[in-house]
């Protein structure tokens, strides 16, 4: 049995609406895979009618909401050991592999969205990248490292927390050598 409070993912106790629908989002993948993040699906996750759910929102509207919400954590999940001298996270966790595939396949939904003429989930989802690089490079400046490898380390963790978060064989402890022997250089 999972600890939904442990999950940096979930807002379980929270009323707001953003955080319903995020959480919607983060546990219908869990429970019934990811081609189940569907309108009908996530009202039927809420205990809601579909056309309440619409009622309040399209699509294209409730997905911007989910970014929104999901990049948010995201953030908070991915940067929280900057401020203390750590460095970017890593998925350690079943919650936090999780997480990093759901934002993942937020992502593609909201490139999905963008083929059909709807960008503004997209251009969110970007900014909360761009968002979490200005972070990690005041971070890397503080460090002191040279920013011509900023791009290069940018990539390997970006990669690494996609291979952990798919491949449970993949060991974090693997993963953390390699991190701290490239930063502490």
């Amino acid at each position: 049995m999972r600890d939904r409070e442990a999950d940096p993912f979930l807002r379980i106790n929270s009323p707001r609406y953003v955080d319903i629908v995020t959480d919607g989002v983060v546990e219908m993948p869990r429970e019934c895979g990811v081609d189940a993040v569907t309108m009908r699906a996530l009202a039927a996750w809420m205990k809601v009618t579909p056309s309440a759910l619409s009622h309040r929102a399209g699509w294209p509207d409730t997905l911007l909401l989910i970014v929104e919400g999901l990049g948010r954590r995201w953030i908070a999940w991915s940067t929280h050991a900057l401020a203390h001298g750590g460095q970017p996270a890593l998925p350690r966790t079943v919650l936090e592999r999780h997480g990093v595939r759901v934002w993942a396949v937020v992502r593609e939904l909201a490139a999905t969205a963008a083929v059909q003429g709807h960008r503004d989930a997209l251009e969110r989802w970007h900014w909360f990248g761009d968002h979490e690089a200005e972070l990690v490079l005041e971070w890397w400046r503080a460090a002191g490292r040279p920013e011509a490898e900023l791009a290069a380390f940018r990539a390997l963790i970006d990669g690494t927390r996609l291979a952990l978060a798919f491949d449970p064989a993949l060991r974090v402890a693997d993963a953390e050598c390699l991190f701290r022997d490239l930063t502490i250089r």
